[in-house]
């Protein structure tokens, strides 16, 4: 995904990384995984752990900057919290599978991990990455820090597609299906009214506006905002 490597915010991150096979290794990860950005440049990323919010793993050989952490090294992912841990600590060698360190997983990873346990939505800061591991085809990676966002678990029977935002405490998915029918919609619209307003379809479909400005014009529509009162869309002569 070429926009969310372009993005001025993740760079500015990605140049505080102190590592520049961690920052190599991330591009890896970003690439393959497509996961969502924050608007202050992070990423979003799921972790599967215990149904009591500890991680399924641990050691007493991490040190622990941030977080509560049992007699074997598990740690407490509550909502809300920040988890670090020492960056010399994290094993930075991708090489690795099962090493020490914050591992963080894509969707479909940590939903399996998870099993029984909770399945969390965490956030990151590319410059908190440490190493990307060859195995699991860069479906997880090794970090120092990250926050927890949100428990997605109450929300299996449905979020059966990735996340890729959260506000208000709505969750946002967006995939080739579920864009799929956005733009079925807008096309029926478009031939039976001739018009669709912009920010209505939006708030049809639950979906932030920069999103939508980025699924309508990679399919050959655009925003006439001619009418500022209401912006519709409509479809690009152009393309």
């Amino acid at each position: 995904d070429t926009s969310t490597l372009a993005d001025p915010a993740v760079v500015d991150n990605l140049i505080d990384n102190p590592s520049k096979a961690s920052t190599d290794e991330l591009y890896d990860w970003l690439e393959h995984q497509g996961l969502p950005l924050t608007d202050d440049g992070c990423v979003l990323g799921y972790k599967g752990v215990r149904d009591d919010y500890y991680s399924y793993t641990g050691n007493t050989s991490t040190l622990v900057l941030n977080g509560i952490v049992n007699e074997n090294g598990n740690i407490l992912n509550a909502i809300n919290s920040t988890v670090e841990v020492a960056r010399n600590t994290v094993d930075d060698n991708r090489e690795h599978g099962c090493a020490e360190g914050l591992h963080i997983g894509n969707y479909e990873y940590a939903d399996s991990f998870s099993g029984g346990g909770k399945l969390l939505l965490v956030k990151f800061n590319p410059r908190d990455a440490v190493s990307v591991p060859h195995c699991s085809s860069y479906q997880k990676l090794r970090v120092c820090k990250y926050e927890v966002i949100k428990d997605l678990t109450p929300d299996r029977g449905f979020l059966t597609e990735p996340l890729y935002s959260i506000e208000d405490g709505q969750l946002h998915a967006q995939t080739t299906d579920s864009q799929s029918k956005i733009l079925s919609w807008v096309a029926g619209e478009l031939e039976e009214w001739g018009k669709c307003e912009f920010l209505e379809t939006a708030l049809q479909w639950d979906i932030k506006p920069d999103s939508l400005i980025k699924i309508l014009h990679k399919h050959g529509y655009r925003v006439n905002y001619r009418n500022t009162a209401i912006p519709t869309i409509e479809v690009n002569e152009q393309s």
